[in-house]
């Protein structure tokens, strides 16, 4: 089998895993039933901080008292915080997305880029208007 494709380990197996690898399983029940709602990788970022440092690198191998439950707590904090921030980031966004479209209008109406590919000649590759026509002139106003 090729050294980079991972073995399939049922769940049970992979919280044996950490076990051999020094993290206190504490309830291996709970490790059981938590690994198919987090997954193996997913929260690895949350277990690299817990594993020994060495001269080459982070170990596959835990510190001692590195706890399954703590690695899972860290993990669901994580996930709680980024959805609370991308929930209060929500209503920013729309308002920038819908000021820059206001504003870009207001310029000119073929600069978003969905309008200019409606009134773009695809063998030419340029605006469609009629030769020796300029693109009217769009003025604006300050508010």
């Amino acid at each position: 089998m090729d050294e980079d494709v991972k073995e399939y380990r049922t769940f049970a197996e992979q919280a044996e895993l950490f076990e051999n690898r020094g993290m206190d399983m504490v309830d291996h029940d709970f490790a059981i039933s938590t690994l198919p709602r987090v997954n193996y990788c997913r929260p690895s970022g949350n277990w690299y901080s817990f594993q020994k440092l060495s001269v080459s690198g982070r170990q596959d191998d835990f510190y001692q008292g590195t706890r399954f439950n703590d690695v899972v707590a860290l993990y669901d904090f994580d996930a709680r915080l980024r959805a609370a921030t991308f929930a209060a980031l929500m209503p920013v966004e729309l308002v920038i997305r819908a000021w820059l479209g206001h504003e870009l209008g207001r310029i000119d109406p073929c600069l978003h880029p969905r309008s200019f590919q409606a009134q773009t000649n695809h063998a030419t590759r340029g605006p469609v208007h009629k030769a020796g026509q300029a693109l009217p002139e769009r003025t604006r106003s300050v508010s």
